[in-house]
């Protein structure tokens, strides 16, 4: 089945891949906000278990940091032929992203016994306050979207290329830096959801979507042997400078990581809900939370501080993974009772009120 089929059947790959990408991104704040700031970050290769942590955890970080291209590739692959808003979607995600950051606001100054009025009220405009960065810039891409969907849909298959390619030149970390975007803008995450697009409207290069799950180990490996080879030279690993974070997610090599993990998703799809990931199928709607709880700016310290250890006893790949995955497993729980509890209220009767009375629905 060529990737045009796929327009024809809903590939459930896909919402295993939304839950793989949201682990993903759990895994890299793991690292980042975990790791990083730990004594953990300093690894001894004289010992065994300090050498197999250094051989894995800087491609499991590599890896890590394909989370949040991937998420943005299923929205633009999803939505590049749909030129409506998606009014309830939206306002829901505004109403959950409120009622984290304030509730776990509460919980974490209960905590310290230290609650500030104005940090309070940034709570309830978390979107402007810059509570949480991804939310921010992946409701402003959705607010885009229509109009994205628009002009995709509208010019040639050659325009739509030569759009890719600008997009991508100016957002490479390679000479521009952030300059133009960089991986937590609204640009990058455009181009990426309209790359996503393009292969949803004009399908992929044949060879490579079929090589797609070889050429994206080759990347992961190649780019990890090439940071192993620098921290040599430099000596840090011997000489103590610690951990090194060598991704981002708008660099090219991770960007081609993660479109090749998308393509070996979606290449194939025979529409079938496979038994092994029906679950991915009825967690997607509290997925988002699973970011909104953990990395809460208030609250991540606490569950940082429960989950990294004093000592590993086993290498830390293997227990970010498995730290990493209770923490989505609890996510999901509590948001599945946050849903309940939206309902019993009236919270989503209301949303939904809301959301039938805006007017704007089509872009023309």
């Amino acid at each position: 089945m060529s990737l045009s089929d796929t327009n024809k059947v809903r590939n459930y790959k896909i919402d295993f891949l939304r839950a793989v990408s949201m682990l993903l991104i759990v895994v890299q704040h793991y690292v980042v906000w975990g790791v990083k700031p730990s004594p953990h970050a300093f690894f001894d290769t004289s010992r065994i278990l300090g050498g197999a942590n250094l051989l894995t955890m800087d491609p499991l970080y590599l890896l890590s940091c394909i989370g949040v291209n991937c998420f943005v590739m299923i929205s633009g692959y999803f939505m590049i032929t749909r030129n409506d808003y998606r009014w309830k979607s939206l306002i829901n995600l505004w109403a959950t992203t409120v009622f984290y950051s304030v509730v776990l606001y509460l919980i974490t100054a209960a905590l310290s016994g230290n609650l500030n009025k104005r940090e309070l009220v940034n709570c309830f405009l978390p979107v402007w306050s810059k509570q949480y960065w991804f939310v921010s810039t992946y409701l402003a891409v959705m607010l885009l979207a229509p109009f994205l969907s628009k002009i995709a849909t509208s010019i040639s298959k050659k325009s739509y290329q030569v759009l890719l390619a600008i997009m991508f030149g100016l957002s490479f970390m390679v000479p521009y830096g952030n300059q133009f975007a960089g991986g937590q803008s609204v640009m990058w995450m455009t181009f990426v959801f309209l790359f996503a697009g393009y292969i949803k409207l004009h399908g992929f290069h044949e060879k490579l979507t079929k090589h797609a799950g070889k050429i994206a180990v080759l990347l992961c490996l190649l780019y990890t042997a090439t940071f192993y080879a620098v921290d040599a030279l430099k000596l840090h690993h011997i000489v103590g400078d610690g951990f090194q974070l060598h991704g981002f997610a708008s660099d090219s090599p991770i960007f081609f990581m993660s479109l090749a993990l998308f393509l070996m998703t979606i290449r194939n799809s025979d529409g079938k809900k496979y038994r092994w990931m029906s679950f991915s199928v009825k967690i997607a709607p509290y997925i988002l939370a699973v970011y909104l709880i953990h990395m809460n700016r208030n609250f991540y310290p606490y569950v940082w501080k429960i989950f990294i250890p004093e000592h590993y006893v086993m290498p830390m790949a293997l227990h970010a993974l498995i730290c990493c995955s209770a923490i989505f497993v609890a996510c999901i729980v509590v948001d599945y009772i946050r849903e309940r509890v939206f309902r019993i209220l009236g919270i989503s009767a209301f949303v939904e009120k809301v959301s039938s009375r805006i007017t704007i629905s089509k872009i023309k």
